[in-house]
This record gives C-alpha cells, structure tokens and sequence, in this order.
C-alpha cells in the first residue's frame, strides 16, 4: 500500500526548526500570525545583511601578520657585505702611459687603446678612454678638450663595441690588495685578508664582496653579538687617486644576503678618518600569493639566486635596453653572451630606460624576503694611540695626516642573535566565514544549516509531486481519448 506524500506549507511550517515559522501559520490571531511573520522577515534581512558582510570580507582576501623571533642554536650566518670604493679609477693606473712597463703588467692594455692611440695625442690609455667615457671628462682629465672628446668617440664608435665599460672598470679600478692595508679580523679567532673579498661589478664600478669560508667551504658562524663579534677591517680610501664616481670620498657598504645582488641604492656611507659601527638586524617577511592584495612572487630571473624587486626592476631595465639597443647594462648578470653598452649606446639606452613602464615589469614583492636593518654609529679615527699602533705593529708606512685622511675602521655585527620574522596569514579564511554564517543563523533565526536541508527536501518534494500530478493527469487525457476512439 503506497504512503500518500502531499506535505502542506502549513504542516510543514508547524513542524520547521525555523525558530518562530510554526507562530504564522498557527490557529492563533491574525495580529499575532503578523507580528511573528513581521519578527521573521526583520531578523532574516539582518542576517542576510551581516552573511553579505561576511561573504564581502572573504572575498577582499585580507591578511594578519604575526612577528616572531628565531634563535639559531648554532649561530647567526654572517651576511654578505659588499664593500665600493666611491671613486671608480684610480689615477695612477690612468697615468700610466703606453710605454710603461706596467701598462700591461698591470693588463692596463685593453683593446680600445690600440683604436684610440693614434687620436689621443698626449694622453695616455687610460686617461683618453676616461676623457670619452665620462660626461665630465674634460674637467677630469687635463688637456680633455670637446674636440679631444670627439675624436676619441668617433675612433671608438665601432659596431664590434670595442670599448666595454665594464673591463674599463675592472681594470682601472681600486684593487682590493692596496685598501685592506693592515688589520682585518673575524669574531676573535679568524684573522682575515684581502683574499677573503672577491671582485664583483656594479653599474658604477668595481666592488669587492666579503665572503669568508670555513674549512668545509661554509659561511662563518657569529656567536657574539656587536662589532667586535664580527667584522673588524681598517680600509685605506687612497684619497690622492681620485678621478670620477659618485662625487664623494669614502666607502659606501651594502648588506644583503648570500644570493642576493648588492643594490648600491640601499647601502650606507663610511667616509674617511671614521671609526663606523654597524649594527645589524635580520629580518623575514613570509608573504601571501595571488589572491591576497600582497600578491608575492616566486620567479625565477636569469642571472639570479634569489628573487627580489630590487633585481626584477633591474632587469627590467636591461631587457628594455637590450630590446632597444641590442647591449647590456654595466653590472647586469644574466646575459653574457650580449655585449655591455658602450659609449655610442649612450642615447639610446638613456632613452630605453625613459621609455620602460615600471607597471608592465609585474616586479612584484618576494613571497620569502630577507633583508637587514643597520644602525650605524660615527667617531672620529683614529687617536694618537692608534696611530702609533698601525705606523709601528702593523707596519703601515704612511705619515699621521694620511692615516687621518684615508683610513676607516669598519665594524659589522648583529644587535642580537636572532631572525625577526614578520609572517602573513589570512585573517579571514573558510572556517571563520562558515563560523559566522552559523552564528549568525543561530543568533537571528535560531536554525542550524540541516534547517536549510529541511526547506531544500520539502520543496522537492513539492516539486516531485507535482511531476507525478501532472503525469497522471496525462495518463487520464490519454485514456480518455483512447475510450472516446473506441466508442
């Protein structure tokens, strides 16, 4: 025997779990069916008010940081410190005529100087590619006239690019043999040198990064805080061989992590006859990927180990300017099969650079990024004592007026052990959206999720009836018809 199933809104309404539902429909008054209907209809917008509320901020993907501090039991890996001298050339590889013994002792002998030779009158190699490379080369360089630029220009404005910026730079630059002069040491029991800097290029010239190594090839560990847990290094400006670089005398020191490219925007100065303490503070910041505002990046960039904004801007640059001009920007790794832009390039890789829309780069920021915060201290170096100290122990042939003038004592080390890690997380994920979405139910119209389940199962089987009516209904007409044939 079948089960009749034709469920009425009136007794499904007396039997819902929907707080207040079973009070409209009951045999009470028609004033109080209203005011309950009223009661329903007001808390259903409110909450249909707060679940769009709640749906809204989901969407907008927003996001909490939570900072913590890590202590390595082991140490603090000791950062890469990358060291420039802010002149670029120095004078008296410049003066070094063509004849010397040290022109190419020295490997001063670069291929541009056979081109210019003829055309550079008095000048020797190194002053005649410094008086066409520079843009105030005539006030560098004596008898550097706008007629001697000129000619030097046009003998080197080849299509091989026989003049490279870069090897310029190399060659003519500081060496790092005759600035770390006298006291360089690690933490208490690593005595360092010059052969712990290795040469690395800049946009602006020759830098030198520090990269001690353990035995088994590893970065030192630090296990004391401040500068004299660290690097303690005297380094000698050499004032007297300045020619051109960013118009002031001193050292400029970039901190950054091991894979990381030196961005000489983000560095510090240390000038002459200072006693410069820096203070190093590690940090990472963990962020978010698409869909979150944060929109981090992972991606890979040739030329690089780690992925930062810095290097993607920079990069961008030199696509721009290698699309453009078919040459490289100084300093840029990543393509060294394509030649460095030379001194016929200047216009056009200026105008590459002006042309480049930083937005269609899509530098994003790193979803790992490390970097450090320095504070840096100033004193006057060095005193009487340590005069006498660096003429007499450390043997340092120099009179008290260029130690003052010249030399600077540098000091790098942490605040504290420890990594400051800023990590983002979503601050508004699923479950708090469902958790809303519940309490508030509960709270306005005293249901649960299975009170939704009730009214989806009761409409279908409304629904399920009426296919079912209106078959049978077919079924009638038909055999009506049937019948009516018949007769």
């Amino acid at each position: 025997m079948a089960v009749s199933m034709k469920p009425s809104w009136s007794e499904f309404a007396s039997n819902s779990t929907l707080h207040g539902l079973r009070y409209v429909v009951g045999v009470s008054s028609w004033c109080r069916r209203s005011s309950w209907l009223f009661c329903i209809l007001t808390v259903t917008g409110i909450y249909l008010y707060f679940l769009a509320e709640s749906v809204q901020q989901y969407v907008s993907k927003p996001i909490n940081t939570h900072t913590s501090h890590e202590f390595p039991e082991d140490g603090m890996n000791f950062p890469l410190v990358t060291i420039c001298n802010r002149n670029a050339v120095m004078k008296s590889k410049a003066d070094i005529g063509y004849d010397d013994e040290r022109f190419k002792k020295l490997k001063l002998d670069l291929p541009a100087c056979d081109t210019i030779r003829h055309v550079s009158g008095n000048l020797t190699c190194g002053q005649a590619l410094l008086c066409a490379y520079h843009k105030y080369g005539s006030n560098v360089v004596e008898n550097c006239d706008n007629n001697m630029v000129d000619k030097l220009r046009n003998a080197l404005n080849t299509s091989s690019r026989i003049f490279n910026p870069e090897e310029f730079l190399r060659v003519y630059g500081h060496d790092i043999e005759t600035m770390v002069v006298s006291y360089c040491r690690f933490s208490t029991d690593y005595v360092c040198s010059d052969k712990d800097f290795q040469p690395v290029m800049s946009p602006k010239g020759l830098c030198y990064e520090f990269k001690p190594k353990t035995k088994d090839g590893r970065p030192l560990k630090v296990q004391y805080t401040g500068g004299d847990g660290a690097l303690n290094v005297v380094l000698d400006t050499q004032t007297n061989e300045g020619t051109f670089g960013d118009w002031s005398i001193g050292f400029l020191a970039i901190v950054t992590w091991y894979g990381e490219v030196a961005n000489r925007n983000r560095g510090f100065n240390v000038f002459p006859g200072s006693h410069a303490i820096v203070g190093v503070i590690p940090k990472m910041v963990k962020r978010l990927p698409a869909p979150y505002k944060t929109n981090c990046s992972e991606r890979h960039l040739p030329g690089y180990t780690l992925y930062t904004k810095d290097a993607c801007v920079a990069q961008c640059f030199n696509n721009a300017t290698i699309a453009a001009c078919g040459c490289r920007l100084e300093g840029e790794p990543g393509f060294p099969d394509i030649p460095v832009c030379s001194i016929q390039d200047a216009q056009c890789r200026t105008k590459a650079q002006e042309n480049t829309n930083l937005a269609a780069c899509w530098c994003s920021m790193p979803c790992m990024e490390r970097y450090f915060e320095t504070t840096i201290s100033y004193s006057k170096f060095p005193n009487k004592v340590g005069i006498s100290i660096i003429q007499k122990r450390f043997k340092l042939n120099r009179s008290e007026e260029y130690i003052r003038n010249n030399l600077v004592y540098l000091q790098i080390g942490f605040v504290e052990l420890a990594y400051q890690v800023d990590e983002q997380i979503p601050a508004y994920g699923p479950s708090s959206l469902f958790g809303d979405i519940g309490g508030n139910m509960g709270l306005f119209l005293g249901c649960s999720l299975l009170t939704v389940v009730e009214f989806l199962d009761h409409i279908c089987i409304l629904l399920l009836n009426k296919v079912r009516g209106d078959k049978k209904t077919n079924d009638i007409h038909n055999n009506q018809s049937t019948s009516t044939l018949s007769t």
